[in-house]
């Protein structure tokens, strides 16, 4: 019986080059579907690290301001961003939520921070 060599001198047959065509074809569009992926997901983490800012900013502003200014809340507008916050007094200690709201994309993302704030009865 005659034994035929593994591999054939003449080349590749036409099943391989189809099989090696559909694998590269695979790896290329999965590896564009991951491209697309961190290129949102890197965005998305400068839109929340600007909305970080943005909160620490407004909590800033809080703490300096005087002791009567802290019962209540308001909004502002800060180029994309929409914060709105609220304080509840008791005291010298005020509880601040902060929540700021920015698009991403076609939806409305939200962000919420809270914290304590101390206030010290003689004034600023």
């Amino acid at each position: 019986m005659e034994q035929r060599p593994w591999r054939d001198p003449q080349g590749f047959s036409l099943v391989e080059v189809v099989v090696a065509m559909v694998l590269l074809t695979i790896g290329v569009l999965c590896l564009a579907a991951s491209a697309r992926s961190v290129t949102r997901l890197t965005s998305q983490g400068a839109r929340v690290g600007q909305a970080a800012i943005v909160v620490a900013s407004r909590l800033e502003r809080l703490r300096a301001g005087a002791c009567d200014a802290l019962a209540g809340g308001g909004s502002a507008i800060s180029g994309p961003f929409t914060e709105r916050w609220t304080v509840e007094a008791s005291g010298a200690v005020g509880t601040v939520t902060i929540t700021v709201s920015y698009p991403d994309g076609a939806v409305i993302r939200y962000d919420t921070l809270g914290g304590i704030i101390t206030c010290d009865q003689r004034g600023p």
